[in-house]
C-alpha cells in the first residue's frame, strides 16, 4: 500500500535480465501473479497496475529499456538494485549503502543527488 503495509508476498525463478530477458519476465510477471493471490486479488488486474523493479543489471546497454518494453503493467520502471536498496535504507534522505554477495554496489545519496560509487558483478 501507499503506506508501506504488505498485503502480499510472492517468490518465483531469477530474474536475471542479462542472460535471460524473456525468463526474468515470465518469472516477474508470475511474482506479480501470485502476490495478487496472496494479498487475495484477482490477478487478471496485473496489466492495470503499475510497477517499479530493482534488478541487478538495470544499469548496462539497453536491458532496463528492453524489460520495460515487454512487462505487462500499466506502468513499468525498471530500476537497478543498487538505487532500490538505498531508498530502502535511507528512504528520501542522504547516506550511502552496500549490497555484498555474488556481487557487490554501493551507492550514496547527498542533497538528493543519487551516484553509484562503485561495485563489481
Amino acid at each position: 500500500t501507499v503506506d508501506g503495509t504488505v498485503v502480499g508476498r510472492a517468490k518465483s525463478g531469477a530474474a536475471n535480465i542479462r542472460t535471460d530477458l524473456t525468463g526474468a519476465r515470465a518469472n516477474i510477471v508470475e511474482a506479480a501473479r501470485q502476490a495478487f493471490v496472496a494479498a487475495g486479488q484477482n490477478p487478471e488486474l496485473v496489466p492495470q497496475t503499475p510497477a517499479v523493479l530493482g534488478l541487478a543489471g538495470a544499469n548496462v546497454g539497453t536491458y532496463r529499456q528492453q524489460l520495460e518494453a515487454i512487462l505487462p503493467f500499466s506502468i513499468s520502471r525498471v530500476e537497478t538494485d543498487a538505487e532500490i536498496a538505498l531508498e530502502g535504507a535511507v528512504g528520501s534522505g542522504d547516506g550511502a549503502m552496500a549490497i555484498l554477495g555474488t556481487g557487490t554496489a554501493y551507492m550514496a545519496r547527498k542533497n538528493g543527488k543519487s551516484r553509484a560509487i562503485g561495485g563489481w558483478g
